[in-house]
């Protein structure tokens, strides 16, 4: 049987769920998409920001920073404001410095936040361009702002009395005025955007006025006037005398603002000078020369300032304008050695004598030795006392008659004024020693002077002030001292009164010879070229002793002296001449003078602390 088959009608069915799902699917892909933005974008800043004006969309903070760096924006010129003036500064002098990670940092925030709906809405709308920010470095502006203010800072002028045509007068005060440019320091680290800042000036009154010092200006006026100052005299006729000008009064004291106030060192200065222009000091009694026979000369009372007393009356004048004059305190001063106290030179006997040679010596040694044999002769000191070679003789000094000789100083033989004295204080010491005198004080010479051969080992070298040949009186009375030159030569001889002293001085006994060291060369662009000139004389170094025994009682005298070399001086392109090796140029006995061979002037060495000067 045939069987029809009939299809099966299609039906047709809706699936809810299938629904529901479609725009689901199409969301997620959006916010698929929408994670890989702003995966993207976690570390860097979103698009369309700028920063100045200038796109760093997309782009990392680094790359944000170079960016806006390369870009080099421009600074800002600032208009400082000062009284009627305006001074422009470009920014970056005042500190100011573009803040590149505060921009970006501000760029990388916009668009984000933590709504994430939000977040789009604020990047497809808004403003997305971050201003200019900056900062400044304080310490920069205020040192740059100081600077500029500081032709505006004046310091006032205090009112002062000033002296002028012997009288005080009123220099009139002046205000001056600050500036406070504090607040622009302010203003402008609060807002470094800000182009106009403001320094803000103000009067500083003077704190000393012209009219305060009126009062004070009188009373120093009142007291200007001149001051004689009366110097009694007990020998003179009449008074000696000094007035003070008006100008030289307003300089013993001074005027402050508290009052006038006596100037201590003022007075006591001027006091000295009338004392060293009137005091006379009083003479000793002391022997001379007539006709071969020794004569007395008499004592004589001198006078001097009483300079304690004399400050405090002068220092009360000042301050009284009525007082016109001042009488100064004159005291007497009597001398060491009276006429009564001299023996009868025929009671004196001779207690010892020396004698040296100087023959040899230029003609100034040989004038400065005999004016202080002069100077010595005739010299008196009493028992106990102390024989001072420097007192006895005084000022070495051109004023005093002395001429230029050669002296010892720094090390070498040079001119000075005195040299040749040393002649009279070698022949003294010597004399003094072998009268059994004890010595206070002696000093010899750096090297052994060929002129004390005669005596080596008692020399004395002096320098005045400084360097003193000292020798106490311990006989029973005075001593007086006779000194005389004849040609080269000189003898100074003591009388006293013996006390029966039994004395005996030895010769040098020599412990020790030292060779002198080498020829030293110097160059000296004074002389003319070629030339050579010597300066300084080889001499050996001794150590030497000398035994004095007194009453049979012996004592030694140690002297050292150092060696000594020959200094030459040359000029420019000096070539010195070939001589044979045994060649020697001869001068004194005691001067070694073999030329040095010399191919270049010699450099000169360090030297050691140089001694004291010595009159040779």
């Amino acid at each position: 049987m045939n069987q029809t088959i009939q299809p099966k009608p299609v039906i047709k069915t809706t699936n809810k769920n299938t629904r529901v799902w479609m725009p689901l699917v199409g969301i997620a892909a959006l916010g698929t998409a929408w994670g890989g933005f702003e995966l993207y974008h976690a570390d860097r800043i979103l698009p369309g920001v700028s920063a100045a004006g200038i796109n760093i969309g997309g782009q990392t903070s680094s790359e944000a920073k170079a960016t806006l760096q390369a870009a080099k924006l421009a600074a800002p010129v600032i208009a400082v404001q000062a009284g009627d003036q305006t001074l422009r500064v470009q920014g970056p002098e005042l500190g100011w410095r573009v803040d590149y990670d505060g921009m970006v940092a501000g760029a990388m925030q916009i668009g984000r936040s933590s709504d994430a709906l939000g977040n789009i809405a604020k990047r497809f709308s808004g403003d997305k361009n971050v201003v200019l920010a900056a900062k400044v470095d304080p310490k920069t502006f205020r040192n740059r702002l100081s600077s500029l203010a500081e032709p505006f800072a004046i310091a006032p002028k205090d009112a002062a009395l000033v002296f002028t045509d012997n009288k005080y007068v009123i220099r009139q005060d002046k205000d001056g005025q600050g500036v406070d440019f504090e607040n622009a320091v302010k203003a402008f680290s609060a807002n470094p955007l800000l182009t106009n800042l403001e320094l803000n000036i103000s009067d500083i009154p003077a704190q000393i006025q012209a009219e305060s010092l009126q009062t004070l200006a009188n009373q120093a006026n009142s007291i200007l006037r001149p001051l004689k100052l009366t110097y009694p005299t007990p020998s003179a006729a009449q008074a000696l005398a000094k007035t003070l000008s008006s100008a030289q009064v307003a300089n013993l004291f001074f005027v402050e603002r508290q009052g006038l106030r006596i100037d201590e060192k003022a007075i006591a200065d001027t006091l000295r000078g009338v004392s060293s222009a009137f005091d006379q000091e009083a003479a000793d009694a002391r022997y001379y020369r007539q006709g071969g026979q020794l004569l007395r000369r008499p004592s004589k009372d001198g006078y001097a300032l009483n300079l304690g007393e004399a400050k405090k009356l002068l220092a009360t004048a000042i301050l009284e304008p009525n007082t016109p004059e001042v009488q100064l305190p004159v005291v007497v001063t009597t001398p060491a050695v009276t006429t009564k106290s001299l023996p009868d030179p025929k009671t004196l006997a001779l207690l010892s004598s020396s004698t040296t040679r100087y023959y040899g010596s230029s003609r100034e040694r040989v004038l400065n030795a005999a004016i202080a044999a002069n100077k010595l002769d005739g010299y008196v000191v009493p028992a106990g006392d102390t024989f001072s070679f420097n007192e006895a003789v005084g000022e070495i000094s051109r004023a005093t008659g002395f001429v230029e000789g050669l002296i010892i100083s720094g090390g070498r033989t040079a001119k000075g004024v005195g040299g040749g004295v040393c002649q009279a204080s070698t022949t003294a010491f010597s004399a003094l020693y072998r009268a059994g005198l004890p010595i206070v004080e002696r000093n010899q010479h750096s090297y052994k002077v060929r002129w004390y051969d005669d005596v080596m080992g008692l020399d004395a070298a002096v320098y005045y002030p400084s360097l003193d040949l000292k020798m106490q009186n311990n006989t029973p009375g005075p001593l007086v001292v006779r000194a005389s030159t004849s040609g080269a030569s000189m003898t100074i001889q003591l009388y006293g009164v013996s006390d029966g002293r039994k004395v005996g001085v030895s010769r040098a006994r020599i412990l020790r010879r030292t060779p002198h060291p080498p020829t030293r060369t110097i160059f000296n662009s004074s002389l003319p070229p070629g030339v050579s000139k010597q300066v300084d004389y080889a001499v050996d170094g001794y150590n030497v002793n000398v035994v004095r025994s007194i009453n049979g009682q012996a004592e030694s005298l140690y002297t050292a002296y150092r060696p000594w070399q020959a200094v030459y001086e040359v000029g420019p392109s000096f070539r010195p001449r070939v001589r044979p090796a045994a060649s020697r140029l001869r001068t004194n006995s005691n001067r070694s003078t073999v030329r040095p061979a010399i191919t270049a002037p010699a450099a000169k060495p360090t030297a050691a602390p140089a001694p004291k000067p010595l009159n040779r």
